[in-house]
């Protein structure tokens, strides 16, 4: 069953009730890139400040008549600010890229679905490419609690505030669409998939099925033989598009089936 936007909210706000922002690994940074797959590179960690970085960067890309696009390589951060960026790349257009041997998890994934481009009669629509040999990967953001007393009441209903207000920018996104009746900024059943794992799991975008369903071009792969399998394949593909089959049904893998 496809939850609605209303019984996504309720269940979202609360489950992050006990949740705030992931830790993310390494330092982040916004940078302009002479690369064949785009003109801006985001790496390491989404933190405060990168969204007026990435106004800073399009305004010198745009001057110079550079490349838009936005390759992604970041294993999460700020769940605010990948929001924030989502946003920013609709409304000031960006195509999104994770490249081969790129990862984007969490925050990150959030900010890929932003990925926009605009078409000759001034709609939007998505632009984001996920290479085979790429991962994209989605969940919850989670906060260790350690075993012990004094917990600050302050602090803890800031985080619980924090998380609350997060989340309604979360599914407004969600209810977003591209132009009248376009496709999902981010598909919803990304969101609910991404809430069910764990502080160590991950929703991955891994096949074919779940990708068309999110509305992710897949690219880096040798076209398939045109035999009888790949006319089944496509016919799955494209009659099964149910989000509530993806806990059973898989499609072609990226990794085996597609080979770049």
């Amino acid at each position: 069953m496809i939850m609605s936007g209303r019984s996504v909210y309720s269940f979202v706000v609360a489950v992050f009730a006990v949740l705030g922002p992931i830790p993310a690994p390494a330092l982040a940074g916004v940078r302009i890139v002479n690369d064949p797959d785009c003109g801006i590179m985001i790496e390491g960690d989404i933190r405060s400040g990168d969204v007026a970085a990435l106004k800073a960067a399009r305004e010198k890309v745009i001057a110079d008549g550079g490349d838009r696009r936005v390759c992604l390589n970041s294993q999460g951060g700020s769940w605010s600010e990948g929001i924030a960026l989502a946003k920013r790349m609709r409304e000031a257009p960006h195509p999104t890229t994770i490249k081969s041997g790129h990862v984007c998890y969490s925050a990150c994934a959030i900010a890929f679905m932003g990925g926009t481009e605009m078409g000759a009669n001034v709609s939007s629509f998505p632009d984001r490419k996920l290479h085979v040999r790429g991962k994209l990967g989605f969940h919850a953001p989670y906060i260790t609690v350690p075993e012990r007393e004094g917990y600050d009441r302050r602090t803890v209903e800031g985080q619980y505030r924090q998380a609350t207000t997060d989340i309604a920018d979360l599914v407004d996104l969600a209810q977003s669409r591209h132009g009248l009746g376009g496709a999902y900024i981010i598909e919803p059943f990304l969101i609910t998939q991404g809430l069910r794992r764990g502080p160590s799991e991950l929703f991955m975008v891994d096949n074919v099925r779940i990708a068309s369903l999110a509305e992710i071009e897949i690219y880096g792969a040798k076209a398939p033989p045109l035999d009888d399998r790949a006319y089944i394949n496509a016919c799955l593909n494209l009659f099964e598009r149910s989000p509530t089959q993806l806990p059973t049904l898989s499609g072609q893998s990226l990794a085996t089936t597609l080979r770049a």
